[in-house]
């Protein structure tokens, strides 16, 4: 992991500070999800959590998203950013260094995740997320051939394909979602969303995705890291590739915030892969390889929910799955279609 400073830069005998964030390389630079999960929010959180800086400088080019994300939660806070960029006045003085505390959740408290969540609403012109139907968002993503991060690498990887990154057996996903709603006495409706990888839209484009559902179902991306965003008292329902099962996922970015998460994961897509999936969740050159085949040139298989599966694999079983999500939707019932905050299991599956 890349080491991400703030420089907390004391303005003379002022309240408040700016912050300078280094300069970092590799993927926390040009990646949304990386930069997102690893600075952005943090920054947000330390914004909310004491008093915000009077500015923000930024002295390198810094993502679309994540400039919005910083107007929308912190508005009164000046952000300069571009290499080259000259430095606001507050950030003149003497400095001192506060490097973020990565063995933390991104967010300190269901509270400050509130506030966040809040503020880039009202900037959205989003204020009513309530519904007495639940919506589960089915979101799946759009290869462009123009534009494609990586697509030199994913073309000699997959041999002209491109980014897959979505689910292949919808059907048996929403069949599972849908018996655990009826046993739960639920109603919902499903609605399918496109995500074009060349152009995802403004950061309220992408808010108003994640805010307007209950449900979000998508496969691993760097656009799940949206995901705080989901209405109050929803959940994430991330589907991971084949070879992802034990890397990291964005349960991370749930943990003290009022969402749920449950995952599901892949299956073997092609004959051509080891049947061992631990081959392809190494750190060896072929390991790596192997899982950028499975998420990067084929859309993600799930097991037939007619499968049985041996205990040792709860995580491929829809059966399984479908326990968790009558539970969630059990809850909701209970509370009235509204969200509760919940003392236990902030971001992580529920039970």
């Amino acid at each position: 992991m890349s080491l991400l400073l703030l420089t907390l830069t004391a303005a003379s005998a002022a309240p408040r500070e700016c912050w300078t964030v280094k300069s970092v390389t590799g993927r926390v630079r040009d990646n949304v999800g990386h930069q997102g999960e690893e600075l952005v929010y943090r920054l947000v959180a330390a914004g909310l959590r004491q008093a915000p800086p009077r500015a923000v400088y930024w002295p390198w080019p810094i993502l679309p998203w994540s400039r919005e994300v910083l107007e929308a939660t912190l508005p009164d806070v000046e952000v300069a950013s571009g290499d080259g960029a000259e430095a606001p006045k507050a950030c003149l003085k003497g400095e001192k260094i506060w490097r973020p505390e990565y063995k933390r959740p991104q967010w300190p408290s269901i509270k400050i995740h509130g506030e966040a969540r809040k503020r880039a609403y009202r900037h959205c012109n989003l204020y009513n997320t309530s519904r007495r139907t639940l919506v589960v968002r089915i979101l799946q993503r759009r290869d462009s051939s123009e534009y494609v991060v990586g697509v030199k690498r994913r073309t000699e990887v997959c041999g002209g394909g491109g980014i897959k990154r979505n689910l292949r057996d919808v059907d048996e996903l929403k069949a599972t979602i849908s018996a655990a709603a009826k046993r739960a006495g639920i109603s919902l409706v499903f609605e399918t969303d496109y995500v074009e990888n060349s152009a995802p839209g403004s950061f309220c484009d992408q808010l108003r995705r994640f805010a307007t559902a209950d449900v979000l179902v998508s496969v691993h991306g760097a656009h799940l890291v949206n995901a705080p965003w989901i209405a109050p008292g929803g959940l994430l329902l991330e589907a991971l590739p084949y070879g992802h099962k034990r890397k990291k996922h964005h349960a991370r970015l749930l943990r003290n915030t009022d969402l749920e998460y449950v995952r599901v994961c892949g299956v073997r897509p092609s004959s051509s892969l080891p049947k061992k999936e631990s081959l392809c969740e190494g750190r060896t050159a072929a390991a790596r390889k192997c899982a950028l085949v499975a998420r990067d040139c084929y859309e993600t298989p799930l097991r037939p929910r007619s499968d049985v599966c041996a205990s040792s694999e709860p995580c491929e079983c829809l059966g399984v799955l479908e326990k968790r999500l009558t539970g969630f939707f059990a809850r909701r019932r209970q509370s009235g279609g509204r969200h509760r905050r919940r003392r236990s299991g902030r971001g992580e599956e529920a039970l």
